[in-house]
């Protein structure tokens, strides 16, 4: 292609001349709009400018450059385009650009997102359980030789708890190491998962209160939901991790044959959160729930699109599912259940308690079913904290992906976390059943069976959270392949 200008030969797919610069296809940019012009113009079709950029003097005619003409001293006029604003309606007056109702939905929002925080922060320094159940709980566990069971708070795990493994093992001149172990590591198990939930939460909470403060200042900031959601669901990941370290629940049902034929009566209890606890939780999951239920509102008529309908319903499912399973992967995973011919008792315990078992059993001497159940309940324990940690990852990253409205989906935390949830069951079958040869002897007592019933659960609702994360990136894809 040869220059209109010069002549010079340039490439194809040239727009400058690489000699003279000028445009290849001979056409004039204006210097007010930039609009592209035929090279005769003189001025410019779109904003009327002269092409030149010259001025016709008003009085004489003279065309000059400059403020003044040179030949009459007349200043140039500079023309400019008023625009005539209406009045703007009642129902579109903004504030900081978005329409006033959108405004106030997101002040709502941001003071919700730093309530929840607030609670996160707060509450997490109040972490304990207790002892829950029917009125006639505790005779039921004495029945089953299981009176006097403790439980504690997390500061127990920072001094009391290595205390108490010292007076344990002081008062037997010989002792197992498989004992001696199974006393220090549950405590060194809550004493790590106590201390990093406690940093954690408090780290989140003070990066997202600042954010949340400045946004509610009007700075412009990024990242606040996020932080917001983190802080409050690692504080519900270290309560839930917590639990699965003490959890128990039992349940017995005993025969009343000789008072009255055929009746019977069923108590049932175990470990279960406090009063601050259960507080905390709820309360911040209720401002966490309203603040993430005003993101969504602030979409205003993006909602009723079917993408964006569809995703949000999927996202939501995707909660519900991680929810559930986040419910039971923090109870017991499973337990055993002894039945004779008039009664039934049935024990739902965590790892860590099951590790004190068969160490307590085995305190003076030792066996290769012991050692193998302890390091399976011990793995298994390792394998279920992972579970819990990375459902709290895809409840974090499902939440913010609704809120911020982004084609992000946790497909790769839903994959890892039914991925773990199959390894954790793995292991739990490999504890439960090396657990009740080391713990009831070889065959195993008559009527005693065991169950599995915490994880299973935990598996089957993990795996159908991958499959709407599955139907969620799809259809992701496919609407996003649409609208290009």
């Amino acid at each position: 292609m040869n220059c209109k200008q010069c002549n010079t030969e340039n490439p194809e797919d040239a727009v400058f001349c690489k000699e003279c610069g000028n445009r290849l296809d001979g056409k004039t940019e204006c210097p007010s709009c930039g609009k592209l012009l035929p090279s005769d113009t003189v001025y410019c079709i779109f904003c009327g400018k002269r092409v030149d950029g010259k001025t016709v003097c008003p009085e004489c005619g003279t065309l000059h450059e400059g403020a003044f003409c040179p030949t009459c001293g007349t200043a140039a006029r500079k023309k400019t385009n008023k625009t005539v604003k209406s009045a703007p309606k009642k129902a579109a007056i903004t504030d900081g650009g978005l329409p006033l109702w959108k405004r106030i939905v997101d002040i709502c929002a941001t003071s919700l997102a730093l309530a929840g925080v607030l609670c996160s922060v707060l509450f997490v320094f109040f972490i304990g359980f207790g002892l829950g159940g029917s009125p006639n709980f505790n005779s039921a566990m004495e029945a089953m030789g299981m009176s006097g069971i403790q439980v504690n708070d997390l500061y127990y795990f920072f001094g009391k708890g290595y205390e108490d493994a010292a007076n344990a093992l002081s008062g037997l001149q010989t002792y197992t190491a498989l004992y001696e172990v199974s006393l220090y590591l549950p405590v060194v198990f809550g004493t790590v998962i106590s201390a990093g939930t406690l940093v954690s939460v408090t780290v989140l909470s003070v990066l997202a209160a600042v954010k949340l403060i400045r946004k509610l200042m009007g700075k412009e900031v990024r990242g606040a939901e996020k932080l917001a959601f983190a802080s409050f669901f690692t504080y519900v990941a270290g309560a839930v991790a917590l639990l699965a370290l003490q959890h128990m629940t039992v349940s017995r049902t005993q025969s009343l044959s000789e008072i009255l034929p055929n009746a019977a009566v069923s108590v049932h209890g175990g470990v279960v959160f406090n009063a601050a606890t259960v507080a905390g939780l709820t309360l911040g999951g209720v401002f966490i729930s309203l603040f993430a239920a005003c993101k969504i509102a602030l979409r205003g008529k993006e909602l009723i699109s079917a993408p964006v309908l569809v995703k949000t319903c999927l996202s939501l499912g995707c909660m519900v599912l991680v929810a559930i399973c986040w419910t039971f992967a923090g109870q017991s995973a499973g337990g055993f259940t002894v039945k004779d011919t008039a009664n039934s008792s049935s024990l739902l315990i965590s790892f860590p308690t099951l590790m004190s078992l068969i160490g307590l059993n085995n305190a003076v001497s030792d066996s290769p079913e012991a050692i193998n159940a302890f390091a399976f309940s011990c793995c298994a324990y390792a394998i279920q904290l992972a579970l819990i940690s990375l459902l709290a990852a895809v409840t974090v990253k499902t939440c913010t992906g609704l809120c911020e409205e982004t084609r992000t989906t946790n497909l790769g935390l839903s994959v890892s976390a039914a991925a773990i949830a199959v390894v954790c069951l793995i292991f739990s079958v490999l504890a439960g059943t090396f657990s009740a040869t080391a713990l009831l002897g070889d065959p195993l007592p008559a009527g005693t069976t065991i169950f599995y019933t915490g994880v299973i659960v935990a598996l089957v609702f993990a795996v159908l959270n991958l499959v709407a994360s599955i139907v969620n990136y799809v259809l992701g894809k496919s609407y996003a392949a649409q609208e290009e």
